[in-house]
């Protein structure tokens, strides 16, 4: 066969893109960079091709052309978008910076025969500005389906960074990911949009039924990303700002969300979860909510196995949920945890709160080395989730400064457990000024040793079965508290009282509640 000339060759490669483009390949395109398409302010959708010369003008008209193994390169500046950009795996979006490059949109037109007023519209991810999107079920249906027809992920292995996208209010949500795998989001903003800044989902789940093995969504990496005034209150439900579901392996990281209306991670589509880790990250949502009385920070249904949750600095609290109905989720070996939850700052601001600081709502969990300040309580371990058991709860604190304890129905205990729960721990932690330290009417083969509670109110640990307390420190100042108080049939070893001969002083809890020297008891 003939060999073409160079510049012949690439004029066939330019003739192909132009049939999936309908972009006419000329002699001028023989220079033009085929790894990247262009675009910025000044260029057009008309008569641009996408080229460092001829840049398209809108994000949406990129997406179009773009073709997999092609990077969008979107210049600094302000964009007005008013369709969605639909992107094909492989292709990736960089901007030239978070406050450089502004995707500005006020809501995006919908495909012929999508009604925005669905009762599951907010399922969809019609009406957000960028979509990478592989259908999770086969057609006719793309949307929804049984269990085994649902279809496996497509790798994306595309990335998303350097830019804003600024909702007005109006665009209904500036991310959308479905049913797509490796897709990293990085060093992006997301303000002002009207239900949700950013959607990473397998697609639309099924109630009360397991995620079938090789139907997960893989390779979710989100790091470096804030969230403001993304999420919101809608009937009967709060969405968040970023929303996830179906996800193994996820690694969510350096997420900063300020937001006055909605939550803040959120489970979409019944959650569902392994292997994932969400870390270091800042979240401050509304501290009254006329639903749930506040908004949740974190609330994620449907753990499996190896999740963590660590490093995050919260003003409100956090909730895990499993389904009781989902059996096959209910972990057979006490050694495979389910969760943990560690080195987590929840501290309220205002010091009204009568919520809880974590919901857990599911078995073999490890919860250590946090800091809970000002909750209406520390620990709720109770509900309608799979059996409540094995909990291993240690090297936490948990105080009240701003907060006045009280009494009933948990409030101010650091641990709370009205249903059924079995095989509890609580070991080295601290418990400051709480009410009832430890409310355990539904806990039974509970352990506690080594924990020092301090000022407490009430009793220091209210029911419970089979309770067994070692070497445990008491102090309160109060006389009338200066003993230990057990309202219920405990054995009792070797446990103290008196002053532990701490700093209390500075900031807590760093060297707060550490020895102040050797004569101490703690």
């Amino acid at each position: 066969m003939r060999r073409l000339p160079q510049a012949s060759a690439l004029l066939v490669v330019l003739a192909a893109l132009a049939l999936a483009t309908g972009v006419a390949a000329t002699a001028n395109d023989a220079g033009r960079d085929l790894s990247n398409v262009f675009v910025a302010p000044n260029g057009s959708d008309l008569s641009g091709n996408g080229s460092a010369r001829r840049p398209w003008r809108t994000l949406a008209q990129a997406a179009a052309a773009a073709l997999p193994g092609q990077t969008i390169r979107l210049a600094a500046g302000l964009y007005t978008e008013a369709r969605p950009a639909i992107l094909r795996p492989r292709v990736n979006i960089e901007g030239a910076g978070q406050d450089a490059t502004i995707l500005d949109s006020s809501g995006v037109s919908l495909a012929s025969g999508v009604n925005a007023s669905d009762k599951d519209f907010k399922l969809w991810y019609d009406g957000s500005l960028i979509q990478l999107v592989s259908p999770p079920y086969p057609a006719p249906n793309p949307r929804y389906g049984a269990p085994e027809e649902m279809l496996p992920s497509v790798d994306g292995r595309q990335s998303l960074s350097g830019f804003s996208i600024e909702g007005h209010k109006r665009l209904k949500a500036g991310l959308w990911v479905e049913n797509r795998n490796f897709v990293t989001l990085h060093h992006v903003t997301f303000r002002n949009l009207r239900e949700r800044g950013a959607v990473f989902t397998k697609g639309d789940m099924w109630w009360y039924a397991a995620l079938p093995e090789g139907s997960w969504m893989r390779g979710t990496l989100i790091h470096d990303v804030n969230f403001i005034n993304s999420g919101t209150d809608l009937k009967d439900e709060s969405l968040g700002n970023l929303n996830i579901g179906g996800l193994d392996g996820a690694d969510i990281y350096n997420v900063n969300i300020d937001e006055n209306l909605g939550y803040g991670i959120k489970f979409i589509d019944v959650g569902h979860f392994k292997n994932l880790h969400i870390h270091h990250c800042r979240i401050r949502v509304p501290e009254s909510d006329q639903l749930w009385s506040e908004d949740a920070s974190i609330e994620l249904w449907n753990l499996v196995q190896n999740n963590e949750v660590d490093h995050i600095d919260a003003n409100t609290w956090f909730s895990f949920v499993n389904q009781r109905q989902i059996a096959v989720y209910w972990p057979k070996d006490p050694n495979t945890l389910t969760l943990k939850v560690h080195d987590n700052r929840i501290v309220d601001l205002d010091g009204l709160s009568g919520k809880e600081a974590m919901e857990v709502s599911l078995a073999n969990v490890e919860l250590f080395n946090n800091y809970i300040q000002d909750k209406g309580f520390g620990l709720g371990i109770w509900g309608a989730g799979s059996p409540l058991k094995n909990y291993s709860i240690h090297h936490n604190v948990f105080v009240n400064i701003k907060r006045t304890p009280f009494l009933n129905f948990g409030n101010s205990a650091a641990v709370f457990t009205p249903d059924t729960v079995q095989n509890l721990r609580l070991f080295n932690n601290v418990f400051d000024h709480m009410g009832n330290t430890l409310s355990l009417a539904g806990a039974r083969d509970v352990t506690v040793s080594d924990n020092l509670f301090l000022n407490t109110t009430g009793l220091d640990v209210e029911g419970g079965q089979n309770v067994t307390l070692n070497h445990n420190l008491k102090y309160s100042p109060d006389p009338k508290n200066a003993a230990w108080q057990i309202g219920t049939d405990a054995t009792m070893n070797a446990n103290l009282s008196g002053d532990p001969g701490l700093n209390l002083s500075g900031e807590r809890p760093g060297h707060y509640y550490a020895p102040s020297g050797l004569a101490s008891l703690a």
